[in-house]
């Protein structure tokens, strides 16, 4: 994953495999090996490689062998033998193509997570496919509480260059589900000097800054939910940070304002209710509370069916949330509630052993 700039999607699937198995894989993890083990081939978003030329240059075995001394040997693989005897043989490896760890051009700059105030439980980018002009950004926040309200401002020539493009309450809950946003990170790539911000997810083919995954999510009281047209937003990779110009006062404020807007029954004290989708206007977090085109606010209630009823949206092809609620002495709760309580907001724990429709995901 590091050594080829992989998907961030992968920070989806990996700790669900792991979960699976009993194990815990964290967003700081992975952010440790990318931080330390180099790009080696530039497939395209990173550069204008291929996977084809990938493939004829000596494919994942090619850069498993580059990156062998990084590497466990001793696991056992599919194969019935170790790594270390798979990678023994003759592998032919086009250089021109997947260089070397210690060459110039490959640089340890995979994936990032950031934190500020606009994501205090962390965020997501693609550092090896963004260019090196926009590792960092200041600039004017303009708000969206759905990926359509953005095409809509988009079509309309309406975002200037040098925007922050906020596109909230598309995450698992507030989505409902987590639908691929690529469409967004393709035509921001027409708006010079722009980044886009949301809690949904990219495709692994997106490039540019696009800064996405976003914890927590608008729906569950993330301060992406209260960060208003014109706040300024500055993103520095260098530093891994993301944060927006406002005093914790301020803040404090809106989140007392919009929380008290359209409070929604069943929705947890402390919760910021889910609201209708629709472009926030020139107030970020109150123009959250009016409906958009789509006309449609989800109640809690509902969140939660989507949530419990098995897979979760866009997160089908990483995990399977199935929410019975479990047998515990005194307390019970959902598959759903666990995934909220974790200390990253996408970290999945697959439960549900107790129902039929657990013991199959378990089998």
């Amino acid at each position: 994953l590091a050594s080829i700039g992989g998907s961030l999607n992968a920070l989806l699937h990996l700790p669900a495999i792991a979960a699976e198995l009993g194990l815990k894989c964290t967003w700081a993890q992975v952010a440790e090996a990318t931080s330390k083990l180099p790009v080696v081939c530039n497939v395209v978003p990173n550069g204008d490689i291929s996977c084809v030329n990938l493939y004829k240059a000596g494919g994942i075995q090619g850069v498993l062998k580059t990156i062998e001394g990084d590497l466990d040997g001793s696991v056992m693989t599919v194969t019935g033998k170790t790594l270390a005897q798979n990678l023994a043989g003759d592998i032919h490896i086009d250089r021109s193509v997947i260089r070397t760890q210690d060459d110039p051009a490959s640089v340890a700059n995979g994936i990032q997570v950031l934190y500020g105030n606009l994501a205090p439980e962390g965020t997501l980018v693609k550092t090896s496919a963004v260019p090196a002009d926009q590792h960092t950004f200041d600039g004017p926040a303009m708000c969206f509480n759905s990926e359509e309200e953005c095409f809509d401002a988009y079509n309309k020539h309406e975002i200037p260059a040098g925007t922050a493009v906020i596109i909230r309450y598309e995450g698992p809950v507030g989505g409902p589900g987590m639908k691929e946003l690529h469409r967004v990170t393709e035509i921001m790539k027409g708006i010079p000097g722009s980044a886009v911000i949301t809690d949904g997810r990219f495709s692994g083919a997106s490039g540019g800054l696009s800064v996405g995954y976003l914890c927590p999510e608008a729906a569950e009281g993330g301060n992406i939910a209260l960060i208003q047209d014109g706040d300024m937003v500055h993103i520095n990779l260098a530093d891994n940070s993301i944060n927006f110009d406002i005093t914790d006062e301020e803040l404090e404020q809106r989140r007392a304002q919009h929380g008290g807007q359209g409070q929604q029954e069943g929705v947890p004290h402390g919760k910021l209710p889910l609201k209708a989708k629709g472009h926030a206007g020139g107030d970020g977090a109150a123009g959250a509370g009016q409906a958009g085109h789509r006309g449609k606010a989800l109640g809690h209630a509902h969140q939660k069916r989507v949530l419990q009823g098995g897979v979760l949206g866009g997160l089908a092809s990483a995990a399977i949330f199935v929410g019975q609620e479990q047998d515990a002495p005194g307390h019970q709760q959902s598959a759903a509630d666990k995934y909220r309580a974790g200390p990253q907001c996408l970290d999945p724990v697959v439960k549900g052993q107790n129902s039929e429709q657990g013991q199959r995901a378990h089998d």
